[in-house]
């Protein structure tokens, strides 16, 4: 008999690609990094884009700038630098707001007034009579609840 080799050792295979392999496996790892550093990149430049509009929206009204250039009251005055600044955009929507706000308060006061003038009109008479009413059905009641004790304690006597 020859040499037998024994059933459980493992010979190794000879792999000429395997570094190959190793090298594709490692750039493909490096590609999808590259992917994930692209998209945080691009998310960055967004939020920068994004900040730069809002910088350049500031500066524009801080130093004046007006979305309304062609009103008549300004276009008909020699010396429009006061109505300019009254009718820069941020005292545009100030003053809106304000408005709104005043109408809705004023609303709110009015629908008050409203329904407490027209309760004291039409509602309270009406609950002043039935009040009237269910008081004297109760009178009567109550005196005989009372004429019921004093009989109930001369005959408890």
């Amino acid at each position: 008999m020859g040499k037998e080799k024994p059933a459980n050792k493992i010979s190794k295979f000879s792999t000429p690609n395997r570094d190959k392999l190793k090298l594709i496996n490692k750039a493909k790892s490096i590609k999808e990094r590259l992917g994930d550093v692209k998209s945080n990149i691009s998310k960055l430049n967004n939020r920068l884009k994004i900040l730069d509009r809002k910088q350049y929206m500031y500066k524009t009204l801080a130093a004046g700038a007006n979305e309304f250039p062609n009103t008549p009251v300004i276009s008909n005055m020699s010396d429009p630098k006061s109505l300019r600044d009254l009718t820069k955009t941020d005292n545009i929507v100030k003053a809106t707001r304000l408005g709104i706000g005043a109408l809705k308060t004023v609303k709110g006061v009015g629908m008050g007034l409203a329904l407490n003038y027209l309760s004291d009109r039409f509602i309270a008479p009406h609950v002043r009579t039935a009040g009237w009413k269910l008081g004297q059905a109760l009178v009567p009641v109550g005196r005989k609840i009372d004429q019921l004790r004093i009989r109930n304690m001369k005959d408890g006597e």
